[in-house]
C-alpha cells in the first residue's frame, strides 16, 4: 500500500515539474500522462496479463505479427502479377498465381 502511495506522490511531483506558468503541462497527451508513464502502464499491464495467463502473451504477440504480415504478402503478390502483366514477359508464370 505504501509503495502505491509513494508512486502516486512521485508522479504528482513529476507533473508539478512539467507545469509551466499557464497551468498547462508540457509533454503530456490529452489524458494528462506523459509517454513514459503510458509505457510504464503498458508494461505493468503485460506483467499482470502474464501472471493471469502464463505464456499467453507470446501467442497473442505472434498472432498479431502474423496478422500484420499477411496483407503485405498479398500486396507484394499483386505487385508481382501487375509487373508481369505490364512487361509482358513470362506469362506462363501468371498461371501459377
Amino acid at each position: 500500500m505504501k509503495e502505491k502511495k509513494n508512486n502516486i506522490e512521485k508522479i504528482g511531483k513529476k507533473r508539478k515539474k512539467l507545469e509551466n506558468t499557464k497551468g498547462k503541462t508540457r509533454g503530456t497527451w490529452k489524458n494528462g500522462r506523459t509517454l513514459s508513464e503510458d509505457i510504464r502502464l503498458i508494461r505493468r499491464g503485460i506483467r499482470e496479463f502474464e501472471k493471469i495467463l502464463p505464456k499467453q502473451m507470446r501467442h497473442v504477440l505472434f498472432k498479431s505479427i502474423l496478422g500484420a504480415c499477411i496483407p503485405t504478402v498479398a500486396v507484394f503478390a499483386s505487385a508481382w502479377i501487375l509487373n508481369e502483366l505490364a512487361q509482358g514477359q513470362r506469362k506462363e508464370r501468371l498461371f501459377w498465381f
